[in-house]
């Protein structure tokens, strides 16, 4: 008997656990979305929330999330030469090929830098364009590479510090969501920075 063309990649029995780990993971990304477009609203435009709970923005929720994406798939085009280096050069050179992958993954994450304001201008409803956030970015490569440093020392010892209590039942699955939980605040905050620094001409 033949079997269907989706059963070889899809068994029935894991359906319920692989639908259920989807729908929390779903709830947990929206709950995230919400919670970093009121964070960008409440610091850049003084939105005070009426009560425990903040406004749920769908449209600048959505906006988020779309440029997010847009983003994400500008750095995953902007990775290809790096692997197709890595790949010319990993038989005949692979020092050279990992030192030039590097290099390259560093000059991605600094341009990255450079279009992050574009996701706070979505949370708030101001348009902003890569072009503009580009523009409006010239000249500070050496303080990205700074700010890129510190971020991964920070995380390096956040996520050392959960790995010590991970043997602890509970405990360390609970810290591991707080580092994640610490870690997302943080990065919300310098990309408010860098929008009301950068865009809106703030002082920091």
């Amino acid at each position: 008997m033949m079997r269907k063309p989706w059963t070889f990649w899809y068994k029935p029995t894991q359906g319920p656990y692989f639908w259920g780990f989807l729908g929390v993971s779903l709830i947990i990304a929206i709950m995230m979305l919400w919670i970093v477009v009121s964070w960008h609203r409440f610091v850049l435009l003084e939105e005070y929330p009426q009560g425990w709970v903040p406004p749920f923005r769908f449209d600048r929720v959505l906006s988020y999330f779309g440029h997010g994406c847009l983003l994400g798939i500008l750095m995953m085009v902007a990775m290809i030469p790096g692997f197709l280096i890595v790949v010319v050069l990993g038989s005949g050179a692979p020092v050279l090929g990992g030192a030039v992958f590097f290099v390259l993954m560093v000059t991605i994450v600094v341009g990255l830098y450079r279009l992050v304001p574009i996701l706070p201008a979505a949370a708030i409803g101001k348009p902003l364009t890569l072009k503009e956030s580009w523009s409006a970015t010239a000249g500070e490569t050496g303080t990205f590479l700074g700010l890129m440093f510190i971020g991964f020392l920070f995380q390096m010892a956040l996520n050392i510090f959960a790995a010590l209590f991970m043997l602890i039942p509970f405990v360390g699955v609970i810290l591991v969501y707080l580092v994640l939980l610490v870690m997302s605040l943080v990065n919300v905050s310098i990309l408010t920075t860098l929008y009301g620094h950068y865009i809106e001409e703030r002082p920091i």
